[in-house]
């Protein structure tokens, strides 16, 4: 499949959990942002990414040699991010955790892709 193909449907997905969500809210006569922030903080990235790159250049005689290069291109992803005072109260309030999922496509058709999780301290 192609890679704007995928793309596009990851924000179809996105944007139809959002709805149901949003349904959801509306059936129980409540507003939809309660639900969003009890989920957590949801967020979404992307634009334009340059990154070094080298390569393995193999010879017909068995020498090798790396080639270096730049490569433009594109990142999407997004992640959650939850405070956790709000969840127990025995936490500071200015402590969160976080996930996140970004991926970036490369115009030599390469692409890097990384998780990420992390824990936070907010100051006032």
């Amino acid at each position: 499949m192609h890679n704007t193909t995928v793309l596009l449907i990851e924000v179809g997905a996105l944007l139809l959990g959002l709805s149901i969500l949003g349904r959801l809210a509306i059936r129980i006569r409540v507003s939809p942002i309660p639900l969003y922030l009890l989920a957590g903080l949801v967020f979404g990235k992307g634009g334009y990414v340059n990154e070094a790159q080298r390569k393995l250049v193999v010879a017909d005689d068995g020498a090798s040699a790396y080639s270096r290069g730049h490569a433009d291109g594109y990142q999407y992803g997004g992640g959650v991010e939850f405070t956790l005072h709000d969840k127990f109260s025995a936490v500071p309030g200015g402590v969160y955790v976080s996930a996140q999922y970004v991926r970036s496509q490369f115009d030599n058709h390469t692409a890097d892709n990384h998780a990420m999780g992390g824990i936070g301290f907010r100051f006032r």
